[in-house]
């Protein structure tokens, strides 16, 4: 003989899969959405969480510039004011070409709102460890930017970026 399950054990099971489906979907969104997608001119830019190319275990960040253009994501970090700081992190290129033949240009991680960067990565190149040492001056937070362009100019291409440290 069959036995029935109780209707509160039928909502007691609906409610453990509801609650399921919503830890994935959060869980997802900060995946995806860790840093805000930053400054890029409409139509010319795309990011994307790639798990194709990636450093780690972890997604990469993927930036991509059809046309010329300045693109960064970033996140806001709270800071300790006039302390030295050494943000890090891997990075990966694709046909990085600037407009104008300047080296400030590419792929690079850079402080919004700021000229302080490190070296640009222009060209195709496998994996490769960027740093950008900086002093907070009276900041109690940034916004840490990874870029493809820069203040200097715009650039094409593609770029991932992963491995994220700041110490």
């Amino acid at each position: 003989m069959r036995k029935r399950k109780s209707i509160g054990s039928i909502l007691s099971d609906i409610i453990i899969i509801a609650m399921i489906i919503i830890v994935v979907i959060v869980y997802k969104k900060y995946d995806y959405n860790y840093y805000s997608k930053g400054i890029a001119e409409a139509g010319k830019t795309s990011f994307l969480r790639d798990s194709s190319n990636k450093y780690n275990d972890k997604k990469s960040y993927k930036i991509e510039n059809k046309d010329f253009n300045d693109a960064m994501f970033y996140k806001e970090v709270q800071v300790e004011k006039n302390q030295p700081y050494k943000i890090t992190c891997m990075v990966k290129t694709e046909n990085v070409i600037p407009q104008e033949q300047q080296t400030g240009i590419g792929a690079q991680i850079s402080i919004e709102g700021s000229t302080e960067r490190s070296i640009a990565i222009q060209g195709t190149n496998e994996w490769q460890k960027i740093e950008l040492i900086f002093n907070s001056k009276n900041r109690d937070s940034i916004n840490i930017g990874f870029r493809l362009g820069g203040n200097l100019g715009l650039a094409k291409g593609k770029a991932w970026f992963s491995d994220f440290k700041l110490e």
